[in-house]
């Protein structure tokens, strides 16, 4: 839940800019799942190579904790392939197993993250931001795929 002293706490640029991003997962899932039925496909398409995108990108941040010294380099590198790897695949399979694929994805690298906080100090607020994030892209996507004909 969100609360007052949340947003209080947290810087608003992370804020606003994983919002922003959240809206091309909700246009586009709309588009996919109502959208005239000529659009629908093309805009499920997009959908996967968007999330594609953002997923690689959340592989990066990891690697990231990882060029800084946080906490066992070497596993974080590793961690930081799964996202990586993922979204690759899902650009190269037919559209409703890329879209599974990456519901998994993001998914998976949330949990991996969960289980990395303590030992990476990540801050609260983020971790709460990463689940909104999170949360959304999983239900937009999920929305795409179970309306795809």
């Amino acid at each position: 839940m969100i609360s007052r002293s949340w947003f209080r706490t947290t810087p608003p640029m992370p804020v606003n800019l994983g919002l922003g991003g959240l809206v091309p997962f909700l246009a586009l899932s709309a588009l996919a799942a109502w959208g005239p039925e000529s659009w629908r496909a093309p805009a499920a398409t997009i959908l996967v190579g968007y999330g594609a995108l953002i997923l690689s990108f959340i592989g990066g941040t990891v690697w990231g904790q990882g060029l800084h010294g946080l906490a066992r380099p070497v596993a974080k590198w590793i961690h930081g392939m799964v996202p990586f790897t993922s979204a690759w695949v899902a650009l190269l399979l037919p559209l409703d197993h890329g879209l599974w694929l990456l519901i998994a994805g993001f998914i998976a690298t949330w949990i991996l993250d969960l289980e990395a906080r303590k030992a990476l100090a990540t801050p609260a607020w983020f971790m709460h931001l990463r689940g909104i994030l999170t949360s959304v892209v999983v239900v937009s996507l999920l929305v795409a795929r179970l309306t795809l004909s």
